[in-house]
């Protein structure tokens, strides 16, 4: 596995990356939302592109990993994901293994995800889970009224 800087790509992978990783969940609002991040990881790829990787297996991409490092040292994780046919074999664990790696050795001494309460999620909050990170908190409220999120916290 070999992890990649946005500087090492072109623009709209990290687009092409998530929408396909959250393809179950995509509409137009999504996609747009999507397309901003991208725009905004390649328009300034010295802040909030530093702040991103993207993971290649046998030269293919297959995922990216991103945080937010403005609460230091507390780091949130961003958005990430990993492609459905490399989806459920381990590849997210390593990834996000790499990033909280990224994260301990950058100084940071917690790092918090907040992920859906909805069952497209279940194998991300097995992941975090997996890794170390404790669920700290629910919440009912979303978007759709029948699904929340869930807050987890890993502290080194």
């Amino acid at each position: 596995m070999k992890y990649l800087t946005v500087e090492n790509v072109e623009r709209r992978v990290v687009f092409d990356l998530l929408c396909q990783g959250f393809e179950p969940l995509m509409n137009d609002e999504l996609r747009a939302k999507l397309k901003r991040y991208d725009e905004e990881i390649f328009n300034n790829s010295k802040t909030v592109g530093a702040c991103v990787f993207l993971t290649q297996f046998d030269g293919k991409l297959i995922g990216m990993a991103s945080w937010d490092p403005r609460n230091f040292p507390k780091a949130i994780v961003g958005y990430n994901c990993i492609i459905p046919e490399f989806q459920s074999i381990g590849f997210g664990e390593l990834q996000l293994c790499e990033l909280v790696n990224r994260l301990a050795l950058g100084g940071f001494t917690e790092v918090s995800v907040t992920t859906g309460d909805h069952p497209f999620y279940v194998p991300s909050q097995k992941m975090y889970e997996s890794c170390g990170f404790v669920e700290i908190q629910r919440d009912i409220k979303s978007n759709d009224p029948r699904y929340g999120s869930i807050e987890y916290q890993l502290i080194f």
